[in-house]
């Protein structure tokens, strides 16, 4: 899987899309984005992912000596309609627009650029969030300090929308949301400390309970990376996970 590989899968969805009379953009990328239905922020939100993509694509491309003028077209007629300005326009018309060698162009891409990380399943992509959702539930039912509340429930959520976020832009933003996450821990280690020292045990394992979801979600990132098993400098992200909330949560075992 590869930048190209993941725009060509979303174009695949679009232009299968039913084009009847009435159905508006939004409609289109709630399906295609698995969206809740309206969902107009996260519709935009996860349309500027895709329209970040597709430069990154680019820049790929040409970074591999691909002339320009071989994938231009392609990349400029989907960015075209991937905007949030044609959220509320009908697709049919846009739809009967787009040329057939859009997508031969687009699988020309895919097969040009290297492979960069082996595919997450459905089935792993869905365990990773309902973790997450799980967890979000149980910390805001528990009675921690409202400081460490925060604290967990932000860093929950800058992973989860990097998960939801995953078909558009791959594994890349999940590992940059963990290694944020990392240094937030170590930055936040003794104020969480002070704050669960007079927990109850239920929730002071809820913690642990963090530490396992996270040191997951890490393991399932290297798991399929291509580009940072090549990279010996790099740290795994599941170890420097593990070692920054074990400094919160060493004093529970």
């Amino acid at each position: 899987m590869n930048s190209a590989a993941r725009i060509l899968a979303i174009y695949e969805q679009v232009i299968g899309y039913p084009d009847r009379s009435g159905t508006q953009f939004i409609q289109l990328w709630i399906h295609v984005f698995k969206l809740s239905e309206n969902d107009e922020d996260g519709a935009t939100a996860a349309l500027m992912a895709f329209r970040a993509e597709i430069e990154l694509a680019k820049t790929k491309l040409i970074e591999q000596g691909v002339p320009e003028p071989l994938f231009y077209e392609s990349f400029a007629r989907i960015k075209g309609i991937a905007s949030a300005t044609l959220l509320n326009q009908e697709w049919a018309s846009h739809k009967r627009s787009l040329p057939s060698d859009v997508l031969l162009g687009l699988q020309w891409a895919a097969w040009a650029l290297p492979k960069e990380e082996d595919e997450l399943s459905a089935e792993e992509l869905a365990s990773l969030i309902s973790d997450l959702e799980s967890l979000q539930e149980s910390i805001e039912a528990s009675n921690l300090s409202m400081y460490v509340k925060d604290f967990v429930l932000r860093q929950i959520d800058l992973i989860r929308m990097a998960l939801r976020q995953y078909r558009i832009s791959g594994i890349s933003p999940v590992e940059t949301a963990l290694e944020t996450t990392y240094g937030a821990i170590r930055r936040n280690s003794p104020a969480l400390t002070k704050q669960v020292e007079n927990a109850s045990t239920e929730d002071k394992m809820l913690l642990k309970r963090f530490e396992t979801v996270l040191t997951k979600t890490a393991e399932t990132a290297e798991k399929i990376d291509k580009v940072r098993k090549g990279g010996e400098v790099l740290a795994k992200i599941s170890h420097v996970v593990g070692e920054a909330i074990g400094d919160v949560i060493n004093f529970l075992t």
